[in-house]
């Protein structure tokens, strides 16, 4: 392809990594100092999220908005989906990032009731069900007493109250129908692993954990 065929903004962009490259004298001195680069988000007046950058723009959209985040938090959104956050501002002009709503429970489970899982002031003996979160992972988990519960089933075709799958619902703790991220495990998960590991797309520890009950007690540690 000859350079009268690519796009102006392709050859700004190569003539700018051109003179970026003879100012810092080879390519690695130059990867070495993106790397140290600050990054810039970018958002429009409603909180969604426009660009997520090492480059300030040149020309910004003069609606978009900016706010000095913390670099760590930023580079944590490099490798997700930027689409499901945006940013909200509260009266005092502070702005956060956070993980946008992905509906309501009663959309989702139509006339299913839900079971809040509680933290346990307990001995912790008798419960089936153990869900835990840290900043980045749901931990789920059955007890040795539940898992006896199959003990005479292959885990592949055990199944609770009609089901195989378990899905638990991460609510927002002030509006419990509105929810921010939804989980599903399989019972060949829980009676094959001691604790099962699911990835979270954010720090989700404020939240309520919400599942459909199947089993008689759950606890949240």
């Amino acid at each position: 392809m000859s350079e009268e065929q690519i796009s102006e903004q392709a050859l700004a962009r190569k003539k700018k990594f051109l003179e970026k490259k003879h100012e810092f004298g080879d390519y690695k001195t130059l990867m070495e100092h993106n790397k140290h680069k600050l990054y810039y988000l970018y958002f429009d007046a409603d909180g969604e999220i426009m660009s997520l950058t090492k480059e300030p723009p040149e020309k910004i959209n003069p609606l978009w908005k900016t706010y000095e985040f913390d670099q760590h938090l930023l580079a944590t959104l490099v490798d997700k989906d930027i689409n499901k956050f945006w940013v909200t501002t509260d009266s005092t002009g502070v702005s956060t990032i956070q993980l946008k709503p992905v509906g309501t429970v009663y959309v989702q489970l139509a006339e299913e009731d839900l079971l809040s899982v509680e933290f346990s002031n307990d001995d912790n003996t008798d419960y089936e069900m153990s869900v835990s979160i840290t900043a980045t992972d749901l931990f789920l988990s059955l007890s040795d007493t539940a898992k006896q519960m199959f003990s005479d089933v292959y885990p592949i075709q055990a199944t609770v109250k009609g089901k195989r799958i378990l899905k638990f619902f991460l609510a927002d703790p002030a509006k419990h129908d509105i929810i921010y991220h939804t989980e599903s495990v399989s019972l060949v998960e829980l009676l094959t692993e001691d604790k099962v590991r699911k990835e979270l797309p954010a720090d989700l520890r404020h939240c309520t954990i919400n599942t459909v009950p199947v089993f008689d007690k759950y606890i949240r540690v």
